[in-house]
């Protein structure tokens, strides 16, 4: 009596490759993270298109954190919103009141900053928008402890 059996042809327990769900591209399975939840013990999406993922995700919260920061700030403390700061801004010509000059103090990722909101201290009140520059000398300025020892100090060198 002959026995035939048939061979069943399986694909193999652990593959050497995967297709990424974001690129698309077959990739070794050494370029996928790991995840104990899915059936194969690794993510959908290779370690490459998650990074960039992450990145722009991260740089997305980063803005919006500041964006909402400035505005809580700027509502809270002085009364003063993205609208009114849009119209100083505006009628300023998007330049400093001090210097006339527009801002040019860079972020590290390359962009420029906006321009520095100036408030009297003890009241409140908003007196305009500064470039980083003129906001600091300005703020020194105010500083009577500082500013005329500095005066002094620069009067003797003179």
């Amino acid at each position: 009596m002959s026995e035939s059996y048939h061979i069943i042809q399986q694909p193999p327990l652990f593959p050497s490759t995967k297709v990424c769900s974001k690129c698309k591209q077959a990739k070794p399975i050494d370029d996928f993270n790991n995840d104990k939840y899915r059936l194969d013990g690794k993510r959908s999406a290779c370690k490459v298109c998650r990074i960039s993922e992450h990145a722009a995700h991260w740089q997305k919260m980063r803005k919006d954190r500041r964006e909402g920061h400035r505005r809580t700030y700027y509502k809270k403390s002085l009364s003063f919103t993205n609208k009114d700061y849009e119209r100083v801004f505006a009628q300023q010509g998007g330049v400093c009141a001090i210097c006339k000059h527009p801002e040019i103090v860079r972020r590290q990722g390359g962009k420029v900053l906006r321009l520095a909101v100036d408030h009297n201290h003890k009241t409140g009140k908003v007196r305009g928008l500064l470039c980083r520059r003129c906001n600091i000398n300005l703020a020194l300025l105010e500083d009577e402890e500082f500013f005329f020892p500095a005066m002094a100090y620069l009067a003797r060198y003179q």
